[in-house]
């Protein structure tokens, strides 16, 4: 399923993972330069989709990473035991706040027991990029 744009958040994320739990490839681009003040879905959204969406393998989806992630969450065990394929998230140029990499990366490798590649859009530009480099690099150490 592919998205031309459009603002997205927890609420509309929540209804695309209860309609369609066995997606494999889901792509909602968001705008080409999304404004601050559009709603995305949270990092908690995010956890929902793929909470009950097992089968998922790609994913392009700019989420809210600013948010503060409950220590609950960061320190979560992953959702399910049973073999999950490897997921590829695309985050595009969502935010996240500085120093927050660790927490990111742990939470999201507790929403997802299989293998997990996070890369963003963000490039060199700035210290987001870097930030969700080391996102996707301290995913790949996982043991």
């Amino acid at each position: 399923m592919d998205s031309p744009g459009m603002e997205i958040d927890d609420e509309d994320i929540s209804a695309i993972s209860r309609a369609w739990p066995n997606l494999v490839r889901l792509k909602l681009d968001g705008f080409l330069d999304t404004p601050g003040m559009f709603a995305r879905p949270s990092l908690h959204g995010l956890g929902e989709l793929l909470g009950r969406c097992p089968k998922l393998q790609e994913l392009i989806l700019e989420v809210d990473a600013a948010r503060q992630l409950p220590a609950t969450h960061a320190n979560a065990a992953p959702t399910s035991s049973e073999p999950h394929e490897k997921l590829f998230l695309n985050v595009r140029t969502s935010p996240l706040t500085e120093k927050s990499e660790e927490a990111i990366s742990k939470y999201l490798m507790s929403l997802w027991p299989g293998e997990f590649e996070v890369w963003s859009t963000w490039g060199d530009e700035g210290w987001q990029g870097a930030a969700w480099k080391k996102v996707g690099e301290l995913m790949q150490q996982r043991g």
